[in-house]
């Protein structure tokens, strides 16, 4: 994510990077109940589409950020906003999208509802599938724009690898 590495020790950046994704999960059940209930009211189908295209855009300015260097903290407030508005449309999705297809087919509400957390679950095996290739090929952590620049090239290795540098810098010897 951009904007989140905000300190010198590499562990803290990476507590601080899991929790801003954790902040998406815990938004979830908020945004089931907020987005359910307005679903009750104004109708499941607008609040469904509105809620995916909230979470697009959410996505979509996560990925537009400037990085932490350039806007300082902000970037990363702006990063945790961001996914905290993804995580709560999210919840609302996924408890709009089964109430909604058990209310179409109610005779067959298992196997739609299976449809849905099937395809849920082929997402995130599918985002998890890219990401392993994306950085199981480069054989490092690194950033998104190295490791696209590496495929565009055809090389399984981007020339520039974060973690490359930090090693050399950690080994080197104090004075």
């Amino acid at each position: 994510m951009t904007g989140v590495q905000t300190c010198a020790l590499p562990i803290l950046s990476l507590i601080v990077t899991f929790t801003t994704f954790a902040i998406g999960y815990l938004a979830r059940p908020l945004g089931g109940i907020v987005l359910g209930r307005l679903g009750d009211r104004m109708g499941r189908r607008g609040v469904f589409l509105a809620s995916i295209f909230v979470t697009s855009l959410a996505t979509l300015g996560i990925g537009l950020v400037p990085t932490y260097a350039s806007w300082g903290i902000v970037a990363s407030l702006l990063v945790v906003v961001l996914r905290l508005t993804q995580g709560f449309c999210i919840g609302g999705e996924l408890a709009g999208a089964i109430t909604y297809v058990v209310e179409t087919a109610p005779t067959r509400a298992p196997f739609v509802c299976s449809v849905v957390f099937g395809f849920v679950t082929a997402g995130v095996a599918l985002a998890t599938t890219i990401a392993l290739v994306v950085h199981g090929g480069a054989g490092c952590v690194l950033n998104p724009g190295a490791a696209w620049i590496a495929v565009a090239k055809g090389s399984s290795k981007p020339d520039v690898c974060p973690s490359d540098h930090l090693r050399l810098r950690q080994r080197r010897p104090t004075a």
